[in-house]
């Protein structure tokens, strides 16, 4: 059954209309980046890469692909994601995906100050409330106690409904909210509703010239039927999705679903030690990434 969608509903986030509007404006994609997180890289234009996805991969027969991937510069890389899922689940699967992503960041004869250098940041915007009453927060790989494991990995959760909320409530305060707030409110901003996304944006979130850009892309996105087609399709898929989730717990499938999330996390980080173990890298870096000790390492690298 198609489950029928409006265009009221048509969020600047939602997956394929972020992507054909950041993909053409970098330069306003990474100023939101820089205003929202706090890396302080030194970014050329001509290095970053927009727009590069990781090859699909599969956890239990379910295909997965990351948002975005963004080459900073040659030493930190951002992975974006827009999550509409529970919030347990995608910190899951969007682990996999950092995993990944330190795989292939790795290059074979790094020496230990290049590897200690290397930085992969997961940027989440999140359509689900966190835990607490912050509309963002800031996270880092750690161990079940809680503790970090290191700097290498950096999450940051920014709930863009709770940012909308704050926007729609203050709008005509609107520029005295924190910039992070207000580029959330964006995210979750209808395509259709230009004036909201003007006042959002006023005169300090971008030039002028930025802002007539954006709100001229966000006009092509409208325009352009084979995107919306897509972001129906999509918005759909999500649907049914979501009602077999609703279906599996009142089932008492919960428990299975969760287990097999937990699987696939593990065989993404197996997957990891075995691609930089053949890239021969180094075991402590491996553990320092991937929180296994040397001696599971050295165990994985004895079957290769």
């Amino acid at each position: 059954m198609i489950v029928e969608t409006t265009r009221k509903e048509m969020k600047v986030c939602s997956d394929v209309i972020f992507k054909a509007i950041f993909l053409r404006e970098k330069e306003i994609l990474l100023k939101m980046i820089y205003d929202i997180t706090d890396i302080s890289e030194t970014m050329h234009y001509e290095e970053v890469l927009t727009g590069y996805e990781l090859e699909p991969y599969k956890v239990n027969g379910k295909v997965n692909k990351s948002d975005m991937l963004i080459k900073i510069n040659n030493r930190y890389f951002i992975n974006i994601e827009v999550n509409f899922k529970h919030q347990k689940n995608v910190l899951y699967r969007n682990m996999i995906q950092l995993f990944r992503i330190c795989g292939q960041v790795v290059e074979s004869g790094m020496t230990d100050n290049e590897l200690t250098l290397k930085k992969v940041g997961q940027l989440n915007f999140n359509t689900f409330s966190n835990s607490n009453n912050k509309v963002l927060e800031r996270g880092y790989y750690t161990n079940e106690e809680g503790n970090v494991l290191n700097d290498l990995l950096n999450i940051w959760n920014i709930d863009i409904v709770k940012c909308y909320k704050k926007v729609y409530n203050n709008i005509e305060y609107v520029q005295k909210l924190p910039k992070t707030v207000r580029w959330g409110a964006l995210l979750y901003a209808n395509i259709k509703d230009t004036e909201i996304i003007k006042k959002i944006i006023g005169d300090d979130l971008l030039t002028m010239e930025e802002c007539m850009r954006l709100v001229s892309r966000i006009g092509d996105v409208i325009d352009d039927k084979r995107i919306i087609q897509e972001w129906m399709v999509i918005e759909n898929n999500r649907m049914r999705e979501k009602n077999v989730l609703e279906t599996a717990k009142e089932d008492g499938l919960e428990q299975g679903i969760k287990q097999g999330i937990e699987q696939g996390i593990e065989q993404g980080i197996q997957k990891s030690i075995i691609n930089m173990l053949r890239e021969g890298t180094k075991l402590d870096f491996i553990s320092k990434v991937t929180g296994k000790s040397v001696e599971e390492i050295k165990k994985i690298e004895e079957n290769l």
